[in-house]
């Protein structure tokens, strides 16, 4: 639909679309799905051999000159003869100060956050501890031999496993084996992962983590809008000419389901709309998107007035507001890489603090104020 609509060329061209995505192998096979999805293995969109190339495509190798040539006629001219679409994803890491919340260690501060919520829903918990122990801790005992310590790490695991497969619709031959309901274990699994969602994320009443989460690439992503729109406004025909990466059409962040919560969150109380209300739970394939839209033709004269940006989670657009409205809205709670360092105790090693004049009023609570 993208493509139809010429907004993306019908060939992946990496000037046009900018790809992250955390480092591990579920996110980033997501996005390579969804890439795969845009630009699916359409042998006439293969990139093409010149002569030249061909002459010189013999490897320096001891190999036998026949069947190489025999190769090279079966290339027919593609440099990807499967017509394999190959794109650049950017890994997310510890090191950008893009915090992943499965992975903050390094953050003693809000290690210390996370102990503390773990402390305050312990009743919570300890039922949901109880109510699995009591109704398959015997069966999986007899099942595997031995007996399981059932407590929340064992819970953590067993659910994040389970909820993967039956989401993915694989075979559980082992869980099969044991005679446990699956359906029944499809409503513990999800009322259990949402004890930590509810108190971690959207319980966090003074939402460290959306901020943690949520600023390092929100701070890009409306930069990458501003230069967008700011071509456009200055009518550059940018997909003619492509001189660097710096103006993508568009950007794909392949996170986790408590990057998307931080992320609805952080746009919520930015944007002004009430968490309790708006606030969904993400499921597998759920997905936050930014539009950016104009009604004026590109021969026209703009303004960034002109142009609008539409918030949706998932198909559902929870708000449209022109550009400089989003952004003015969104920066102030913007934390800066400085105060991330402070907050978190990191070692402040790099002289370039991303501070600037529209940044300084930060939605910072006082209680977790960097020092």
């Amino acid at each position: 639909m993208l493509m139809k609509k010429k907004f993306l060329s019908e060939k992946f061209d990496p000037h046009e679309i900018l790809i992250y995505s955390s480092p591990f192998n579920r996110t980033i096979i997501s996005v390579a799905s969804q890439l795969q999805g845009l630009y699916p293995q359409y042998e006439e969109l293969g990139d093409t051999i010149e002569d030249n190339q061909t002459e010189v495509s013999k490897p320096e190798v001891n190999v036998d000159d026949e069947e190489i040539q025999n190769e090279i006629k079966k290339l027919n001219r593609s440099a990807l003869p499967y017509s394999m679409m190959l794109a650049p994803i950017r890994m997310i890491n510890i090191n950008e100060r893009k915090i992943i919340l499965y992975d903050i260690d390094p953050c003693t501060k809000v290690r210390d956050e996370i102990k503390a919520k773990h402390e305050s829903t312990f009743e919570t918990i300890k039922e949901i501890t109880k109510e699995f122990k009591d109704k398959y801790a015997e069966t999986l005992n007899e099942f595997y031999g031995g007996k399981q310590v059932y407590n929340m790490k064992f819970l953590d695991n067993f659910c994040d496993a389970f909820i993967s497969s039956y989401t993915h619709k694989r075979e559980m031959t082992e869980l099969n084996k044991t005679g446990l309901k699956e359906d029944e274990l499809v409503d513990f699994c999800f009322r259990y992962v949402k004890i930590n969602f509810r108190d971690w994320v959207n319980g966090d009443k003074e939402h460290v983590f959306a901020h943690l989460e949520s600023s390092k690439m929100m701070k890009e992503i409306i930069h990458y809008m501003g230069e967008r729109i700011k071509a456009d406004i200055n009518k550059e025909k940018i997909e003619d000419k492509y001189e660097d990466y710096s103006r993508p059409k568009m950007m794909m962040i392949s996170g986790h389901d408590s990057t998307v919560s931080c992320y609805q969150i952080f746009l919520l109380n930015a944007l002004g709309k009430d968490v309790v209300e708006y606030y969904q739970y993400p499921k597998f394939t759920t997905q936050i998107a930014f539009e950016v839209t104009t009604t004026k033709a590109f021969e026209e004269e703009k303004t960034e007035d002109d142009y609008l940006v539409t918030y949706y989670f998932n198909d559902d657009p929870i708000l449209n507001v022109t550009f400089p409205e989003f952004r003015d809205k969104i920066k102030p709670h913007i934390w800066t890489a400085k105060q991330i360092d402070n907050f978190c105790g990191f070692e402040n090693d790099d002289e370039d603090d991303d501070d600037d004049d529209s940044n300084k009023a930060l939605v910072i609570p006082k209680r977790i104020a960097p020092a």
